[in-house]
Formats: structure tokens, C-alpha cells, sequence
């Protein structure tokens, strides 16, 4: 019986003596993890976790930015500014019912489902394709300009442009409509494209005039050769647009300049359908400039 009892006090000694090991070996590792400053243990908890970072705006933004640094990228969108824009609206005049008259028949037609009933939403789609390219190439733009913190290009440019394009977009996807008014007026198509004339008319005349940030040589000259471009591509067709408006219209309401309304009723510059090509290729250079001349920059400077 003695030697039972010893064996069972033995066996219950190794029990304690293992769970009190146990015990120090976690309290030593808890220890490891105490504060250095306070000596307490500090307890992990999901909410000391740390969390996978998750990308806000701004980090969106400047991923959006740095892809645009990228002249390939840059070359693409302009690339498909010019295929979505022109060859949509080629496509739509080749099968267009009529011969379609680049210097009579206005791009409206061409987006008419009466005036192209197989074919409008072709150049719909392209047209509204082509004026997101060309919110991207704008930011990019405005990015080059250096002066995003001057009144002119927070209060008009920006804002003008920004109109301009929306306005573009919104009159691809609203066709021209002679039954059914849209929000009460049949002219919907007609406003909101006059109106992205306008904004992006405003918008081209205070880029030209925008001042040229201070810089390296070498962007400056680069600069310089861009406004100087916009300028060339800007003031011709808007004071010929402008000008043979004031003629036509003088002469169709009050009866003046008779003489130079006779004078220019035969040529192409009495019909509105010209200035609108016009409008359109200087439009399409206007981007395709800074992304030419600037963009060679980015590429010398990555080589």
C-alpha cells in the first residue's frame, strides 16, 4: 500500500509540475511582447491587425495621371479620337441615302435617324467614343499647362472645356429629333451642340492665351511651339465661323450687307456644314499638337 501511494503522489507531482511549465512558457512569451516603456503585455487583437491598405481617390488619381505619362498611351486615345470621330462619320456618309456633300449636308445629318434611318447610330457611337478620348487627352493637357492654380484656367478654360466635351457627348447620344421633342423641344441635338461649340471655341482662345510656366529650356521652347500652334488652329476658323454668321444673319434679318451676302452665297463659306468640318479637324489638331510635340519630350527623357 505505501509503495501505491508513493507511486500516485509521484505521478501526481509530474502532472502539476507540467502544467505549471506550461503556464511559464506562455507567460514568457506574452513577456517577449510586453512594452519595452510600460512592461505590460500587449494583447493582439483584430483591430491591431494591421489591414490591407485599400487605394482612395487621390491614389486612384494619381494612378490615372502616371498612365497618361505614358506616351504610348497618350498616342492610343488620340489615335482613337481620330478613328472613332472621322472614321464613324465616313462610314455613316458612305451609306448615307443621299450623296452626302461634306460642304452642304452639316455632321447632324449623319446622326439623323430620318436623314441616315440605317446607319445614325454609327457615327452616335463614335462621335460620343471620341469625346471621352478627348476628356482624357484634356486632363493630360491641363496637366502640361502648368497654371492649373491661375484664375483664367480654374474660372474659364477649365470649366469651358469641361462643358464642351460634355456637351459633345451628350449630343452624339441625343440624336437629332423632327417627331418626338425631348425634354418639350425638338431641338435638344441642335442647342447642345452649338453649345459644345462654344465651350470648346472658349476653351481653345484661353489656352492660346495662357501664360508659360517657368521651367527647363528645353520645355518652354516646347511649349512655346504648342500655343503658337493653337493660335494658327484657333483664331482662322472662329473669325471665319463668326464672320460669315454676322453676314448671313444681318442679311436674312435687317437686310444689310446684301452685297457681301450675294458675294459669298455660292462658295463654301455661306454653308454652316464647312465651318463644321473646319471646326472639327482644327478641334482634332488642337489635341493631337501637345501630345505630338510634348509627348516627344517624355519620350527622350524615358530613353
Amino acid at each position: 500500500m505505501g509503495g501505491l501511494y508513493r507511486r500516485q503522489d509521484r505521478e501526481l507531482h509530474g502532472k502539476v509540475t507540467g502544467r505549471l511549465s506550461e503556464h511559464g512558457d506562455m507567460w514568457t512569451r506574452i513577456g517577449e511582447k510586453s512594452s519595452p516603456e510600460t512592461g505590460c503585455a500587449t494583447i493582439e487583437s483584430a483591430e491591431n491587425t494591421p489591414q490591407p491598405r485599400q487605394a482612395g481617390d487621390g491614389e486612384q488619381m494619381r494612378s490615372f495621371s502616371t498612365t497618361l505619362q505614358d506616351a504610348r498611351v497618350r498616342l492610343a486615345l488620340l489615335a482613337a479620337l481620330f478613328g472613332s470621330y472621322f472614321g464613324s462619320l465616313w462610314l455613316g456618309s458612305l451609306h448615307f441615302p443621299h450623296a452626302y456633300d461634306w460642304r452642304r449636308n452639316v455632321i447632324s445629318n449623319l446622326l439623323s435617324p430620318r436623314d441616315n434611318p440605317q446607319w445614325y447610330w454609327l457615327p452616335s457611337v463614335g462621335v460620343a467614343i471620341a469625346g471621352l478620348c478627348m476628356l482624357q487627352l484634356g486632363v493630360w493637357i491641363e496637366r502640361e499647362m502648368g497654371d492649373s492654380g491661375s484664375k483664367l484656367a480654374r474660372c474659364v478654360r477649365r470649366p469651358a472645356f469641361l462643358i464642351g466635351i460634355g456637351c459633345l457627348i451628350l449630343s452624339a447620344l441625343i440624336v437629332p429629333q423632327h417627331i418626338h421633342p425631348v425634354l418639350g423641344t425638338r431641338h435638344l441635338h441642335e442647342i447642345l451642340a452649338r453649345t459644345s461649340a462654344a465651350g470648346l471655341g472658349v476653351g481653345m482662345i484661353c489656352a492660346c492665351m495662357s501664360a508659360v510656366q517657368a521651367g527647363d529650356e528645353e520645355r518652354l521652347r516646347r511649349l512655346r511651339t504648342v500655343r503658337t500652334i493653337w493660335r494658327a488652329l484657333t483664331v482662322p476658323p472662329i473669325l471665319g465661323a463668326v464672320g460669315s454668321g454676322l453676314i448671313v444673319g444681318l442679311a436674312r434679318w435687317h437686310g444689310m450687307g446684301t452685297g457681301a451676302a450675294d458675294f459669298f452665297r455660292g462658295t463654301v463659306f455661306w454653308h454652316l456644314a464647312f465651318w463644321e468640318w473646319v471646326g472639327s479637324v482644327a478641334v482634332f489638331l488642337f489635341f493631337a499638337s501637345p501630345v505630338m510635340i510634348l509627348g516627344s519630350r517624355a519620350r527622350e527623357t524615358a530613353a
